[in-house]
């Protein structure tokens, strides 16, 4: 055991030695690299170069403070009263220097006097615009805010723009003018517009009329055609004196038609073309088949029937008792009578019931259609309408759906804002164009001129009388279209 110590004590001595040693050695070595280090600096500091910048940089900070001394003494000099004096009245004595300032002082107050007129030119307010007569809603009250206004303001017609400017002769009211006059698109009518403010809102979805003027990149319609034309429900309408419209919303009217005539079938007509397409029924496919319109006597309604009749397919139409005969003149081989609709487009009582049962009762007597058209609003629900369809048949609405962007708050009109100018940007970049409208006039402008459509006009107001006219558009007693004249009598 002391033999182990003694050796473990051994190894330590020699150990500690070793490290003593190694120890030195660093000392030593680092000691040799921080005096090189030293001598390196003190080669460079002493190096000519260096001693040049030195002089350099001493030479210029000495002319530096003589330049600053010598402008701080000359500034002195010259803001002395006396200086200043004296220099002004050598300026003055300047024949040369007068005749100069002189022409100075005349253009200066010849152009400050120029300049201060055309400003107050600029802000002036802008000549009183031109002002024309309207069919307007003035607030989203219904029938009750649809009046007659001679203070809408005349549209201006962009010269660079495929547009045109049309004077009105006549343009028709539908139920969904009463339906715009109780808010209905008014989110995205706004966003649409290129004014501020809701309200007024032209009313009238179609109208006819002479070209008044053509934007400079139009070149199918010249000063004096004249046309129809149809707007969506989410654009300003035509029911005014003068309104602006793009050309895909216009067409030559049928020559054997009167403005007033050719008023009631574009916005109808459009509607139906599109039903029947959605439909699947044509010249060649409609032969033969069962088809059902609720309300016969709709404008939808009306061309739907003539055009069906025409193509051979048996007609089954709703309608009130006074629209009988002219349901089945223009083509129904059935007619089912029902109650006609209160002034608020609504049945009271058990009149709604009764209805609803009467048109179920009748329904059920007929073989189930190929096809149904729904051109007004219906209690039944879509389940019921199913079992009175064959199992190929097809259930179309003409009917504008209802907007949920309607009853958006502050935040999600703001949300929805951003989603339409996306949605616009995505459609200009990728989307397919929709089929213009222009050219759905043609066609049905063919029909007319084949005498497979007839018109249907009911009554004619003028515009000071428009919330008549809207008030027996929406009754029960309305056939075919109403209208509103703009001629001169």
């Amino acid at each position: 055991m002391d033999e182990i110590l003694f050796r473990l004590h051994q190894r330590v001595e020699a150990l500690q030695v070793q490290t003593n040693i190694m120890s030195q050695n660093g000392s030593e070595v680092l000691r040799e690299y921080v005096a090189q280090l030293r001598s390196t600096m003190a080669q460079f500091a002493n190096s000519d170069k260096v001693t040049e910048a030195q002089h350099f940089f001493t030479a210029n900070l000495s002319s530096l403070k003589q330049h600053c001394s010598n402008a701080k003494n000359n500034i002195t000099e010259l803001l002395q009263p006396a200086a200043i004096y004296g220099y002004l009245t050598r300026l003055f004595r300047n024949e040369f220097f007068i005749n100069n300032t002189f022409y100075l002082i005349i253009g200066l107050v010849i152009g400050g006097a120029g300049g201060t007129m055309f400003g107050w030119y600029l802000a002036l307010p802008p000549v009183t615009p031109s002002f024309m007569k309207a069919v307007v809603a003035i607030s989203y009250r219904g029938i009750n805010a649809v009046t007659s206004s001679q203070k809408v303001q005349v549209p201006v017609l962009k010269q660079q723009s495929n547009e045109l400017l049309i004077r009105v002769k006549a343009a028709g009211l539908t139920k969904l003018d009463d339906r715009i006059a109780k808010g209905y698109a008014r989110v995205l009518r706004n966003l649409y517009s290129k004014r501020k403010g809701s309200c007024p809102i032209i009313l009238g979805r179609a109208c006819a009329g002479i070209v008044e003027a053509v934007g400079g990149t139009s070149e199918l319609f010249e000063p004096g055609d004249e046309i129809w034309a149809v707007t969506p429900y989410y654009l300003t309408g035509l029911a005014s004196e003068l309104t602006i419209i793009h050309q895909d919303q216009v067409s030559r009217k049928p020559k054997q038609l009167g403005f007033i005539a050719a008023a009631s079938l574009p916005y109808g007509g459009i509607l139906a073309m599109k039903a029947l397409e959605k439909a699947n029924l044509n010249e060649t496919t409609a032969k033969s088949k069962r088809i059902f319109i609720l309300d016969g006597n709709s404008p939808v309604g009306c061309i739907l029937s003539q055009l069906l009749q025409f193509w051979g397919a048996h007609i089954t139409v709703s309608c009130a008792p006074i629209g009988i005969k002219v349901a089945k003149a223009l083509g129904a081989n059935d007619v089912i009578t029902l109650i006609p609709e209160n002034l608020d487009n609504s049945l009271v009582g058990d009149e709604i019931d009764n209805n609803t049962d009467l048109l179920l009762k009748e329904l059920q007597l007929n073989d189930p259609f190929d096809a149904i058209f729904l051109t007004v609003e219906s209690n039944l629900r879509r389940t019921q309408w199913l079992t009175f369809l064959n199992k190929e048949g097809c259930i179309v609405n003409t009917i504008e759906p209802e907007l949920l962007s309607d009853n958006f708050g502050f935040i999600l009109r703001t949300l929805y804002s951003f989603g339409f100018y996306a949605r616009r940007i995505v459609e200009c970049l990728f989307a397919k164009k929709t089929l213009p409208s222009n050219i759905i006039l043609d066609r049905l402008a063919l029909y007319v001129d084949s005498y497979q459509i007839r018109t249907v006009v009911d009554r004619v107001f003028t515009p000071s009388d428009a919330e008549i006219a809207m008030a027996h558009c929406c009754s029960g007693d309305s056939i075919g279209n109403t209208i509103i004249s703009f001629q001169e009598t």
